[in-house]
């Protein structure tokens, strides 16, 4: 849903350098009443054109909400644009089901595997260029340049929830992604970052995917404080992590909280064994 001062606001930000990055159904509602556009109300910034969703039968999805404070309640999911509850809920799958997966590539021949059931747009290229397309030869990710920036747009509805949930709740312990869908928006990030000149601030080395990375940047810019959670709850560690300090400020030291700097070798430092959660300071020169 995109109201028209919402509309403006984003085309006036990529024309001016910004990289948007939307799915399959942006801007087909209108704000108000939620009434279907014949058309993605920022065509002309993708450049494309709408010509109807996708669902394809496949495994059956579910959705969890609270009902009241004490138990929660389920509902099976039809996919539909018709239907709210596809863009107001949580969607889990108990396990990956090969008839839901639409398998994409992009010039690299790198596989991403996107989720038929919950939609896929159609859409006729209109200026734009596909980045990653289906076997059939329609786009499933389209990139179009607007002013000095670009607009992504991935035709799966729901790009994100092509993945198994460990647990029935609203906000599981871990995401099983399916191959290429972080990736995907890894690349895109990075490539934000470097259209503006800046640096992702940190990288983790000898990561399992579900180690959870968090950074913030104290206002005089001087400190990241970076917290990291194991999210996988068969561990009771890790151990081998190491945390990379990008850029080429000078480094004054990292250390624990209330502990003894931790030992540099150039720009990397060995975090060695921590229980479930860590959380680490860099000061800068």
């Amino acid at each position: 849903m995109l109201t028209d001062r919402e509309q403006s606001v984003l085309k006036e930000w990529v024309a001016n350098g910004g990289t948007l990055v939307c799915d399959g159904a942006t801007g087909l509602f209108a704000a108000k009443d939620m009434e279907k556009r014949g058309d993605f109300a920022v065509a002309d910034l993708l450049g494309v054109k709408y010509a109807g969703t996708d669902f394809r039968k496949g495994h059956t999805v579910y959705a969890f909400w609270p009902e009241s404070w004490a138990n929660k309640a389920v509902m099976q999911i039809e996919p539909s644009l018709d239907n709210p509850w596809l863009f107001q809920s949580y969607i889990w799958r108990d396990f990956k089901d090969a008839g839901a997966v639409a398998v994409a590539s992009d010039g690299a021949k790198n596989a991403v595997e996107y989720d038929a059931v919950l939609g896929i747009s159609r859409v006729g290229l209109n200026g734009a260029k596909a980045v990653q397309t289906f076997a059939d030869g329609s786009p499933a990710l389209t990139v179009n340049e607007y002013g000095k920036g670009k607009a992504y747009l991935f035709t799966s509805l729901a790009p994100m929830l092509g993945h198994v949930s460990s647990k029935y709740e609203c906000t599981v312990n871990r995401y099983d992604f399916w191959p290429g869908v972080r990736e995907t928006y890894e690349t895109l990030a990075r490539e934000g970052m470097s259209a503006t000149s800046k640096v992702q601030p940190v990288d983790v080395l000898n990561s399992p995917d579900e180690l959870e990375l968090t950074v913030y940047e104290q206002k005089d810019g001087n400190r990241l404080v970076v917290h990291l959670l194991d999210r996988d709850e068969s561990r009771t560690s890790l151990d081998g992590v190491s945390l990379c300090i990008n850029g080429d400020r000078p480094i004054k030291a990292v250390y624990r909280p209330g502990g003894k700097p931790l030992a540099l070798a150039g720009r990397t430092v060995a975090l060695g064994k921590f229980d479930v959660y860590d959380m680490v300071v860099v000061d800068f020169e």
